[in-house]
């Protein structure tokens, strides 16, 4: 009927589910609650939280148990998950064949970006560079770097893409 959700798990938008996908039942509802004596009201939460540290899914003793877990139902995908971005409406291309890229290419190439200017990759920048310049055949302006390079590649694919 609630569909593992009470009120407060409704809210917060989150719902309870069986571990191996099937929907969770009176029984692990059950158990949940059961447990909770000994999670949270038996030792003020002290029990529950060393339990969800410590375990691999971060599960309380009552989702070990009645093998449940709690999940997120909030939509965490935004345009930055993607290739897209926006470009102004007199935006001058530079490189006129980065459509010989796939959506799944330049997907490919964002998430390396992103992945490498976290982590201060340069190497990882020099390699994306040298592979766009195969595929597109196109080198860019000595004074260039990798990385904005890699950046115009994206923006000048999304210009042309969006047309």
């Amino acid at each position: 009927m609630l569909n593992g959700q009470t009120l407060g798990k409704k809210i917060a938008k989150v719902q309870v589910v069986k571990i191996d996908g099937y929907r969770a039942g009176f029984l692990d509802y059950f158990i949940r609650w059961v447990m909770r004596i000994v999670d949270i009201n038996l030792f003020s939460g002290v029990v529950a939280l060393v339990v969800i540290g410590s375990s691999k899914k971060h599960q309380r003793l009552g989702g070990i148990a009645s093998g449940t877990a709690v999940i997120t139902l909030k939509n965490k995908v935004t345009i930055d998950h993607t290739i897209l971005q926006e470009v102004e409406a007199d935006y001058e291309p530079v490189y006129t064949s980065v459509l010989k890229l796939s959506d799944n290419d330049v997907r490919i190439i964002k998430e390396n970006l992103i992945t490498a200017l976290k982590t201060e990759d340069h190497k990882t920048l020099l390699i994306i560079k040298e592979k766009i310049i195969k595929v597109i055949g196109q080198t860019p302006a000595k004074d260039i770097t990798a990385e904005n390079f890699i950046k115009r590649v994206i923006k000048d694919y999304n210009h042309y893409s969006a047309m």
